[in-house]
């Protein structure tokens, strides 16, 4: 049976997710490459939704809406 991943590395691969959007962010990567993250940010947040604390939760979920504003100025 799956066990559930104890807060931490989620929280600790939330943030290389993060950081990897603050990268590209910075350096403006191909639209492709922005829509990738944002499916593995969306997928990490399915995975994980019930794991992740829930401010982290939120904070994902603004990640992902910040994704989705800046595919939409491309």
């Amino acid at each position: 049976m799956d066990q559930i991943p104890s807060a931490p590395p989620l929280v600790a691969a939330l943030t290389q997710l993060r950081e990897e959007y603050r990268r590209a962010k910075t350096n403006g990567i191909p639209p492709h490459q922005l829509r990738g993250l944002r499916i593995r940010l969306r997928t990490f947040l399915d995975e994980h939704r019930r794991a992740l604390p829930r401010n982290e939760a939120a904070g994902l979920r603004a990640l992902i809406e910040d994704v989705d504003h800046t595919l939409a100025g491309l």
